[in-house]
Formats: structure tokens, sequence, C-alpha cells
């Protein structure tokens, strides 16, 4: 996770933001910079890259945004999910079970990819 600093902050090209909770990511890329819908008409080759925990995965305004990018076909998000089975309280599955997330994330209609790691 980055460095929390201010959503308006540029670091050259990269930018970084922080969000409340980290949960919220997937909703900040795609609303802060994921949304550009002249770069889309443009067929801009530009990416997103986002890495998120297994656990930050439970909270719901993740999965809104991840649909509502795959509504409006906006695929320049790539989502790079760090499962390690933990979170803030302990494992993910005592938790929130977020299993099976590739199964998840396909029904969204995004490509899903076991690496190892």
């Amino acid at each position: 996770m980055p460095t929390p600093i201010s959503p308006a902050t540029r670091c050259g090209r990269k930018r970084r933001a922080s969000s409340s909770t980290p949960a919220r990511w997937v909703t900040v890329c795609l609303l802060r910079w994921g949304w550009r819908w002249p770069r889309r008409k443009s067929n801009s080759t530009r990416r997103i890259f986002l890495i998120t925990g297994d656990g930050e995965l439970a909270e719901g305004s993740n999965w809104e945004a991840a649909l509502a990018a795959a509504h409006y076909g906006l695929d320049n998000l790539v989502i790079i999910n760090d499962k390690n089975n933990l979170q803030l309280a302990g494992p993910t599955r005592e938790i929130m079970n977020t299993d099976p997330l590739a199964d998840k994330w396909r029904a969204f209609r995004y490509g899903s990819q076991r690496m190892p790691g």
C-alpha cells in the first residue's frame, strides 16, 4: 500500500492515493483515475494498477466499483490481489470468507490468473 498522501498528489506519472479505509482502493482507483471517458474513447493503452489484499475485498464498495467498471467497459484497471488469507483481525476465512475469488472476478467479467509468490 502506498504511503498515505493526498489523492491529488502526483509523483511523476505515478499517482498515489489514500482513502478513509484501505478497503476502498478499487473505488478510489476507478473514480479518481479509471473513469476517464475521453481516454476510453481515444483507445488509450494506459493502465491503472492496484495492489490489494484479500481482506480488503470483503468491503462491498470494491465489488460495486468492479461491477460498474465491467458494465461501462472500463478495461484499463489491473487488480493484483495479494491473497495471503489474512486481514486485520485474523484469518480471512474466519472473519469474512471471500473465496473463491477467481470465480467472483470472472463473474464480474474480469480475467483472473493465479500467480505463485
